[in-house]
């Protein structure tokens, strides 16, 4: 069986704009996350998802030149931009990475693939519910199971985030990846400006490693909790 990661990103966000071009430690922050994903060994190719807007075009540009496969598509409709891209480059189970996720963890991919490729359900995924950081979020699905989602929903929320029909309409065989212990309420993703800091903060402490696991930023969360409080009371 074989994964392909598609990590859907533009310079966008609403809430942070240009945060994918964002430099940790002079390196930007799409970056970060391609070459922490290059690591998986269950992975085939790495590919980013973006749209066909001029600002994306920049971002495409600067991917392809760190050498990764890059796929220009709808900007709201990313169910369409996943399924085209997956297409295009004949991908048979796509694995779902979102650009506002720098501490994804490819150890967690690979264990994630091995189970998607022992029990062949039609989706996977760690956050239905929800038991590690959010920052660690994956969902993995074959190519069937998205081609019927792109000719069975019309429906805008499904089109833009991609898996809510997958998931929803009980259609599909769904799977979840639990961790065994609950850390939920911890949150690694970047939306806002205090995101962006705290991750930037869990980076400097490693210096110029960026492969550290999500089990060495739960150690530092435990040795200097403080820190990890001051994006909490955000959503």
């Amino acid at each position: 069986m074989t994964f392909s990661i598609i990590v859907q990103a533009r310079m966008g966000s609403s809430r942070l704009p240009g945060k994918v071009l964002k430099k940790i430690n002079d390196m930007p922050m799409i970056e970060i996350i391609l070459k922490r994903l290059s690591l998986s060994r269950k992975v085939d190719n790495i590919i980013l998802a973006t749209s066909e807007k001029q600002q994306d075009i920049l971002l495409s540009k600067f991917v392809k030149e760190l050498g990764f496969e890059v796929f220009n598509g709808s900007e709201n409709d990313v169910l369409s931009r996943y399924y085209w891209a997956s297409k295009y480059y004949d991908l048979k189970n796509i694995i779902r990475i979102t650009g506002d996720c720098p501490l994804v963890d490819p150890s967690i991919i690979d264990e994630m693939c091995n189970e998607f490729s022992t029990n062949n359900p039609d989706y996977l995924s760690n956050i239905f519910p929800r038991s590690f950081p959010k920052g660690l979020d994956i969902e993995i699905f074959s190519f069937k199971s998205l081609e019927r989602a792109f000719n069975g929903t019309q429906e805008s929320s499904h089109r833009e985030h991609v898996t809510p029909y997958i998931r929803e309409s009980g259609k599909f065989i769904t799977s979840n990846f639990d961790n065994d212990n609950d850390y939920s309420s911890l949150r690694w993703t970047v939306d806002y400006q205090e995101d962006f800091d705290l991750i930037k903060y869990i980076f400097n402490k490693f210096e110029d490693n960026i492969h550290f696991n999500w089990k060495d930023v739960l150690d530092l969360e435990k040795k200097e909790p403080k820190i990890f409080d001051f994006n909490k009371h955000l959503k």
